[in-house]
């Protein structure tokens, strides 16, 4: 987020499994930011189950690949 915040990127690629915090978490933090919640976000993660798709999906980000 520091990083992001610092040098504002034209898009965002996310895995859902990430350290520290996952990508839904991070795509939280993003949409909740004045900001930076324009931002289009693309995940691209080899999680495929239906209940972590949809939370990520909730958050209408511009892409989800498996």
């Amino acid at each position: 987020m520091t990083a992001i915040g610092k040098k504002r990127p034209d898009l965002i690629l996310l895995d859902y499994e990430m350290p520290v915090c996952d990508g839904r978490q991070t795509l939280e933090m993003i949409r909740a930011d004045e900001e930076l919640k324009d931002i289009p976000v693309i995940f691209l993660t080899g999680v495929n189950d239906r209940e972590h798709i949809e939370s990520v999906l909730s958050l209408k980000p511009a892409g989800y690949s498996v």
